[in-house]
């Protein structure tokens, strides 16, 4: 029974990162994608 508990703990901490990473990713994405658009927002201003 401890053995199990000991494993799914660990399972859990694993997941738990895997989802951490997963949202520290897409936030580092949405970021960039903000980023790019602003600055075709920019180029865009300074051609006109």
């Amino acid at each position: 029974m401890s053995v199990l508990s000991v494993s799914f703990h660990y399972i859990y901490k694993k997941i738990e990162l895997l989802i951490d990473w997963q949202f520290k990713y897409l936030e580092c994405i949405t970021y960039n994608l903000i980023i790019t658009t602003n600055k075709d927002d920019i180029d865009v201003s300074a051609m006109d």
